[in-house]
């Protein structure tokens, strides 16, 4: 037992078997208030110490920016505590969001290299360009009329509850 144990928080037995099982992911689902962001705290400050784990290289997704900003405070708060300054420093680089926000990172980059690809493909294949955004009624048929080689391509995630 680390002396980071000693120091935690009460936890059920219940939410300690996801704390201390972390050599894999955790999905995390339980009713309001019955101590999920106790659980991510400690998990995450755990992985930290007794682990060795940069916070950089540790992922939190929540449902809401306010879940995700308290999950970072907490977090910050009670490596504080312990006199973790530097780890506390070091948690600001951890990525924690919501699902909305990690996945338009993920694919915020992937959008730019497409459109560049498929600015290239249509200039090649004698296609006009269009602006992004908005199509009027006309753009709208002139697209119509546009090769499907012209057309850029997306990609799309589903996040399920």
């Amino acid at each position: 037992m680390s002396g980071l144990q000693a120091d935690a928080p009460a936890l059920t037995d219940e939410q300690e078997a996801p704390v201390a099982r972390r050599s894999e992911p955790l999905l995390l689902s339980a009713a309001a208030g019955s101590g999920k962001t106790s659980v991510l705290v400690e998990r995450f400050v755990r992985a930290i110490r007794d682990d060795g784990i940069a916070p950089g290289r540790i992922l939190a997704i929540t449902f809401t920016d306010r879940a995700a900003g308290e999950l970072r405070e907490r977090v910050r708060g009670r490596l504080l505590a312990l006199g973790e300054r530097e780890a506390a420093r070091d948690a600001e680089a951890a990525s924690v969001g919501t699902f909305h926000g990690f996945c338009a990172r993920l694919l915020r980059p992937q959008a730019s290299t497409r459109s560049s690809r498929s600015s290239t493909r249509a200039s090649r294949a004698g296609c006009a360009s269009r602006p992004s955004g908005r199509r009027s009624a006309a753009s709208s048929r002139v697209s119509a009329q546009t090769p499907s080689s012209c057309l850029p391509r997306t990609t799309s995630i589903a996040c399920r509850r």
